[in-house]
């Protein structure tokens, strides 16, 4: 019960530091303008929130959980 939680918790931070870094991207120089590496910081954060998502609905769905 205590891996779920670590995960939640680990898709949530991932989640919200993308969001802010997305944000953040638009008020560096140059301004309005999110560079490349900000973009790649961003999708990897949101690929491994979701991974870590659809593995734990996967596994309660495997384990009768979900109905």
């Amino acid at each position: 019960m205590k891996s779920i939680r670590y995960k939640q918790t680990a898709s949530l931070l991932c989640i919200i530091t993308a969001i802010v870094f997305a944000f953040m991207g638009f008020f560096t120089p140059p301004t309005g303008e999110i560079s490349e590496s900000v973009l790649w910081f961003v999708a990897q954060c949101l690929i491994f929130s979701g991974s870590l998502i659809g593995v734990d609905c996967v596994i309660d769905q495997r384990l009768g959980k979900h109905s």
